[in-house]
C-alpha cells in the first residue's frame, strides 16, 4: 500500500511538473508564436510553379527564426530556395516586425542582382500586388479608393522616349522619327481610358555590352531604373530583346524591340499596360493585353484600374 501510495504521489508530481513546463512555454513563447503572429504572405509571379512552395518556406524560416538568435543562423539554409521578386511580406502584429525587417534585409541581399519585379499578373484579391520601387508590394488600391477616377477624367503623365544610341549590339535601328510616329498610335490606343503622355525624346547609351537573354537579366536596365528619380514613365527602344516584343524592366520602365512579332505600337502600349497594374488578358484577338496579338481595346475593367494607377505614380 505504501509503495502505491508513493508511485500514485511521484506520478503527480510528473504530471505537475509537465503542466508547468507547458505552461512556461505557452507564456513565454506568446510573443513569439509564429502560428498566430505570422505576417501576411502574399506572391505574385508570372510562373506559379516558382512560388507555390513559398510559403511554406517562409513558415519554416519564421518558425525557426522566432528562437534564433540572428536571421543569419537559420534563414540560409531554410530559405534558399525561395524564388526572389515574388513575395511580399505584411505585419499583421508587432511582434513580427523586427523578423519581418530582417526577413526583407536577408532576402535584398541574396537577390541583389534581381532586385528588379517581374510584371505583376493577374491579381486576384483587393489585396493587390504591384511593383513600386523595384520591389514587390501590397497596394490596396481597391479598398481604399484614394482617386476618384471616371471615364471622363483625361490623366497626363510625362513620358521619355529612349532610342538607345551609340551602343555596340543594342544600338537601336529606329530613328527619332519612327519612334515618335509609333508613339502616336500608342497614344491613341491609351486615349481610350482618357490617359494622355506628354513625351519628351532622350538617348540613351548602354555601356555593358552583354546582351540581355531572359527577363531579368539586365544590367543596364537595373542601373537606369536604380538611378531614376523622376516621376516620368520611361520607354527604351533597343535592337533586341532575347527575341521578346517588349518587356516591363521597371516600376516606371519599359523596353521594346526593333524586330516585333506585332505591330510596334501595340506592344509599346500593351508593356504601358503594366505599368498600370494590368496582367495578360484571356486569349483574344481584340484585347490589349493579350499576348502575342494585335488587339487594341480595354474592358471596363481594366480602363478604371489603369486609371487608378496613372493617377498615382
Amino acid at each position: 500500500m505504501k509503495s502505491h501510495t508513493i508511485y500514485k504521489t511521484l506520478l503527480l508530481v510528473i504530471a505537475f511538473a509537465l503542466i508547468g513546463v507547458y505552461l512556461y512555454v505557452v507564456l513565454k513563447g506568446a510573443d513569439y508564436d509564429y502560428a498566430l503572429h505570422l505576417p501576411v504572405i502574399r506572391t505574385h509571379g508570372t510562373d506559379e510553379k516558382s512560388c507555390n512552395n513559398l510559403s511554406g518556406f517562409i513558415n519554416s524560416a519564421i518558425q525557426k527564426a522566432n528562437y534564433c538568435a540572428t536571421d543569419e543562423d537559420c534563414m540560409v539554409s531554410d530559405v534558399g530556395a525561395v524564388p526572389c521578386n515574388c513575395w511580399s511580406l505584411v505585419n499583421t502584429n508587432a511582434s513580427t516586425a523586427l523578423f519581418t525587417e530582417k526577413f526583407r534585409e536577408w532576402q535584398e541581399r541574396r537577390c541583389e542582382r534581381t532586385v528588379l519585379c517581374e510584371p505583376c499578373n493577374s491579381p486576384s484579391s483587393p489585396q493587390e500586388i504591384a511593383c513600386v520601387n523595384s520591389r514587390c508590394v501590397t497596394r490596396d488600391i481597391f479598398t481604399e479608393n484614394k482617386v476618384d477616377v471616371s471615364h471622363d477624367t483625361e490623366i497626363r503623365l510625362p513620358l521619355i522616349l529612349h532610342p538607345i544610341r551609340e551602343s555596340g549590339a543594342h544600338t537601336s535601328a529606329r530613328t527619332d522619327a519612327d519612334i515618335l510616329a509609333l508613339f502616336k498610335s500608342t497614344q491613341t490606343i491609351w486615349s481610350q481610358a482618357g490617359i494622355i503622355f506628354e513625351v519628351t525624346l532622350e538617348e540613351a547609351h548602354i555601356q555593358d555590352q552583354t546582351l540581355p537573354t531572359t527577363i531579368g537579366n539586365y544590367p543596364f536596365f537595373r542601373d537606369v531604373v536604380a538611378s531614376t528619380n523622376d516621376k516620368a514613365l520611361h520607354a527604351y527602344y533597343i535592337r533586341d530583346l532575347a527575341g521578346a516584343n517588349g518587356w516591363m524592366v521597371g516600376p516606371r520602365h519599359i523596353a521594346v524591340a526593333d524586330v516585333t512579332t506585332v505591330d510596334d505600337f501595340r506592344a509599346t502600349a500593351h508593356e504601358i499596360g503594366h505599368l498600370f497594374g494590368l496582367g495578360h488578358a484571356p486569349d483574344n484577338e481584340t484585347s490589349l493585353m493579350a499576348s502575342g496579338r494585335n488587339g487594341q481595346t480595354l474592358s471596363e475593367e481594366e480602363i478604371t484600374r489603369a486609371q487608378k494607377y496613372a493617377a498615382e505614380l
